[in-house]
């Protein structure tokens, strides 16, 4: 199984999100890595500049979803969704 794009990917991270806690990025990724069955070969998928393709997936959907804005940031690579009012 190929690794989902980006946009395949929205829902699975707001689900994770959606109690409320903070999560490291590497952390969600690893997650929806798990839910959704990444093989082995997907999970060490490395980008030219070292990094793991899927934690850098999760990382650029984590950087759209803070611009909407339904994540706030409160250090570095960690996230939580947004109480709604």
């Amino acid at each position: 199984m190929a690794l989902p794009k980006v946009n395949d990917m929205y829902l699975d991270v707001l689900n994770i999100l959606s109690d409320k806690k903070e999560y490291k990025r590497t952390k969600i990724a690893d997650m929806i890595a798990d839910q959704r069955n990444f093989s082995e070969k997907d999970r060490n998928d490395r980008l030219d500049g070292g990094g793991l393709r899927y934690h850098n997936r999760i990382g650029g959907l984590a950087h759209i979803l803070k611009k909407l804005p339904l994540l706030k940031a409160k250090e570095e690579d960690m996230f939580q969704l947004l109480k709604k009012d």
